[in-house]
């Protein structure tokens, strides 16, 4: 999974946020419970995990107010980065699917994305 993890992390270092410093790493050590990674790991054979942890820069964590433009635009760029550098090339490599673009992944022909898709 070393490819995917590195098409993963370049893409997301391109992320870019007005004003806002933007990282990626590998292996940098969060507690968390992770409830639903084991959940898909005990009952998914097939399924590829890639748990991401982002730095709350979208929100006022004391007030918990939500900044919506930099929510939006965050989401946006992650769609953008799981789509067409990670999901795409994943289902070429490991499934029988040769001819995926990224235009067909997280989309509402298939049931994912949303209306602005």
């Amino acid at each position: 999974m070393a490819p995917i993890i590195g098409r993963l992390l370049q893409r997301l270092s391109k992320v870019q946020l007005p004003n806002l410093p933007v990282g990626a790493e590998e292996n940098r050590v969060f507690f968390v419970r992770a409830y639903l990674t084991s959940h898909i790991n005990n009952r998914f054979q097939n399924a590829l995990l890639i748990p991401l942890e982002i730095k709350k820069v979208f929100m006022d964590e004391l007030k918990g107010e939500i900044y919506p433009l930099v929510l939006q635009f965050l989401a946006q760029q992650l769609k953008g980065c799981m789509a067409a550098e990670v999901s795409a090339f994943f289902a070429r490599r490991y499934t029988s699917k040769r001819r995926v673009k990224a235009s067909d992944i997280l989309t509402e022909k298939n049931g994912f994305g949303d209306s602005q898709s």
